[in-house]
C-alpha cells in the first residue's frame, strides 16, 4: 500500500486521542485555547491549479511562482502563481522511488526531506545539483527501516523538521538544527500529527492532519500559541509569498488542488472589508447571537466544535442585513460559526458561557 494511502487510513481509523503530555496555552488544553485570531477565514480559494505531480506532497515559493514536489516524479515542479503554468523543472534528489515530502527554498538552495530514505536534501536551485544530504532522527520503534520524516522548513541559518511518530497519533517530533552544519539542536514533542511546516512572517505554523487546524508553534517551547482553521483536507504543504497564502489539499470549493487564498487568517491589522463581510454580537454569548452584514445577504450556517464536529446549522433563505441564532443548548467553550453566502464561505470563532 502507498505510504500516503496507510497514513491517511491509520488517520481516519483514530479513536479519540489521549496525550500522555497534553499541551496548555495560557492555562487551557490546546483544543481548547481561546483564539487571538478572531478575523474571519475565507475558505474560499482565491485561484487553483493542478500541477504535473498527480501526488502533490509539498509546496514552496521562488518569488511569486509555487514550487512543488511530490511522491512519484523525479523532478520538482515549478508553476507561475498567477496562471498555474509550468515555468521549469528541478532535478529531485533521491534513490527511493517514492521520494515524497516537504520542501523549501532559502533563496539559493531547495531543503526536501525524502521520507522513504529519512534523508534530507540541500539542492541548488540552478543546476539542481545536490550539495549535500544527511540521515535525519528516526523515532520509528515500531520499524526501523522505515522512516517517517517529512516536513522541513529554512529558518534564518535554522532548520526545522518534522517527524510524525508511530503508531500514527501518537504526536510529532519537531527537530530544530544548525543550517550549516545540521547539527541537532532541540527537539520537542508534538500532540497532533503534523506533516506541513513553513516559516511564515517569522512565525513557525504547522498543518495538523488529524485535526482541521493550523497551529502557530513556539520556537523555543514547542507549546501552540494560535490557531486557525485549516480551509484543506489531507494537506502536505504551506507557503506564503506575495500574491497570498498557499495550501495544497482538498478543498470544498475546487478539488484537491494548489490554492491561493488571500492570506494567512492570523489576526493581525489590516482586515479587508471581505473578511468584514459580517459581524456576530454578542460574542462571548450563552442565549442568542445576532450576525449583521454589510449588504442584504441569503446565507446558511453552521456551527461546529474544536473536532470539527457541527453541532447547529441552518439556512436564511430571505436577503437580510441581520439574523438571529438561538445557541442556548450549547455548552459553554470554543466554537466556529462558518457562513456561506453565493459568493463565498467564512469562518469566525465563536466563545459561549
Amino acid at each position: 500500500m502507498n505510504k500516503f494511502c496507510y497514513l491517511i487510513t491509520c488517520l481516519l481509523a483514530l479513536p479519540s486521542l489521549v496525550y500522555s503530555q497534553p499541551v496548555y496555552v495560557n492555562g487551557l488544553p490546546v483544543n481548547q485555547i481561546p483564539l487571538s485570531a478572531p478575523a474571519l477565514v475565507a475558505c474560499n480559494p482565491l485561484f487553483s491549479f493542478n500541477s504535473p505531480e498527480p501526488s502533490v506532497t509539498g509546496i514552496t515559493h521562488i518569488g511569486d511562482s509555487i514550487l512543488n514536489g511530490g511522491s512519484t516524479d523525479a523532478v520538482f515542479y515549478l508553476s507561475n502563481g498567477n496562471t498555474g503554468a509550468l515555468v521549469a523543472t528541478i532535478p529531485k534528489p533521491g534513490a527511493n522511488l517514492n521520494k515524497g515530502g516537504g520542501l523549501d527554498y532559502d533563496g539559493t538552495y531547495i531543503w526536501s526531506v525524502n521520507e522513504q530514505e529519512g534523508t534530507l536534501y540541500k539542492t541548488d536551485a540552478l543546476s539542481g545539483t545536490v550539495v549535500n544530504q544527511w540521515l535525519l532522527p528516526n523515532n520509528n520503534t515500531v520499524n526501523p527501516t522505515d522512516p517517517n520524516n517529512f516536513g522541513v522548513t529554512y529558518d534564518d541559518g535554522l532548520i526545522w523538521e518534522s517527524e510524525y511518530l508511530v503508531p500514527v497519533g501518537t504526536g510529532t517530533m519537531l527537530h530544530k538544527f544548525d543550517a550549516s552544519t545540521m547539527n541537532l539542536l532541540d527537539s520537542f514533542l508534538l500532540p497532533n500529527v503534523f506533516l506541513a511546516i513553513h516559516i511564515i512572517d517569522s512565525a513557525l505554523w504547522a498543518a495538523a492532519f488529524d485535526v482541521p487546524y493550523i497551529y502557530k508553534i513556539d520556537r523555543s517551547t514547542g507549546l501552540y500559541l494560535d490557531s486557525v482553521p485549516l480551509c484543506v483536507s489531507v494537506c502536505y504543504g504551506l507557503t506564503k509569498n506575495s500574491l497570498g497564502f498557499w495550501l495544497n489539499g482538498n478543498s470544498n470549493f475546487n478539488g484537491d488542488k494548489i490554492h491561493l487564498y488571500e492570506s494567512l487568517p492570523t489576526g493581525n491589522a489590516n482586515i479587508n472589508d471581505k473578511e468584514e463581510a459580517f459581524s456576530i454580537y454578542p460574542n462571548p454569548s450563552n442565549d442568542a447571537i445576532k450576525i449583521e452584514f454589510k449588504k442584504r445577504e441569503t446565507f446558511e450556517y453552521r456551527i461546529f466544535d474544536v473536532n470539527g464536529m457541527t453541532i447547529l446549522n441552518g439556512k436564511v433563505t430571505g436577503a437580510a442585513l441581520s439574523s438571529n441564532i438561538d445557541i442556548h443548548q450549547l455548552k459553554s467553550g470554543i466554537f466556529f460559526l462558518e457562513i456561506t453566502t453565493n459568493q463565498s464561505t467564512y469562518v469566525k470563532k465563536l466563545i459561549t458561557y
